[in-house]
């Protein structure tokens, strides 16, 4: 019988691969037989995932991608092509934030955030999309969170670049579904690779975890789990949906807070 959630031979680009979410994701694909590929914009920066690829005699690639520059973008995903003649599944897990109040915060750093995590979602989407069309299909991950969903202070770009994420996986995934392409987005609550005990945990996890009725942060298993679901054939009947990875805190009454 069929294993509808194995990932085995699969190209998967994971975009911001080199380190917290993307980095642990990649670790556990590579282990579980799929070709990963990993974009960010510094080699070295990447030296510690890469080595653990060479350590274990996994498939990988890294290609330099800054996701919010086109040419660099192309660049990436021709890259991807010719070593491997396609793409499976993209996690787009590349982002980023800034703490400011929503008086304080500037133009410029605005235009980081929404450049990063909604213009370079876009483009990878756009990109992985005429290659999948080509292909007969695939799997698209957007990044979300569940500040998407519950406001939280001093991350009001955050919160509304990944608003936007989730619309614009719902659009992509109607546009794209006659083609075979599945887009979802999965949305992570509080996350701790590390799996740090509870009296280690910083304040801020302490916090976190407060607000989270499972009351466990997301580990390396749980971001992995999420992932590969929706990256194999185990997810065929979605396709437009955010995946909610947050321990039950955005069905919480209590507040958010950054």
């Amino acid at each position: 019988m069929e294993d509808l959630f194995s990932v085995k031979d699969k190209v998967i680009f994971i975009t911001g691969g080199n380190r917290n979410i993307g980095a642990a994701v990649a670790k556990r694909f590579g282990a579980s037989g799929a070709k990963v590929v990993i974009g960010n914009t510094d080699k070295e920066k990447a030296a510690d995932v890469l080595a653990y690829f060479e350590q274990n005699h996994y498939d990988c690639l890294w290609v330099r991608l800054d996701v919010a520059d086109s040419k660099s973008v192309k660049a990436a995903f021709a890259e991807i092509m010719t070593k491997y003649g396609r793409i499976d599944i993209l996690f787009n897990n590349a982002g980023v934030r800034v703490n400011q109040t929503g008086l304080e915060h500037g133009e410029a750093e605005w235009d980081f955030i929404f450049g990063v995590n909604m213009r370079g979602t876009m483009l990878c989407c756009q990109e992985a999309a005429r290659i999948m069309i080509e292909q007969g299909g695939g799997k698209i991950i957007n990044t979300s969170s569940i500040s998407s969903v519950r406001g939280m202070e001093m991350r009001s770009s955050y919160c509304a670049t990944k608003g936007a994420v989730n619309a614009y996986t719902a659009a992509a995934a109607v546009e794209w579904a006659k083609f075979g392409i599945y887009v979802n987005a999965v949305a992570w609550g509080g996350v701790d690779v590390d799996g740090t005990p509870v009296e280690a945990m910083s304040e801020g996890q302490k916090a976190t975890l407060s607000m989270v009725p499972l009351k466990k942060l997301a580990d390396t298993d749980m971001l992995f789990g999420a992932v590969a679901f929706l990256g194999s054939r185990a997810s065929d009947g979605m396709t437009g949906q955010v995946l909610m990875v947050d321990g039950g805190w955005s069905i919480m009454g209590k507040p958010a807070k950054a």
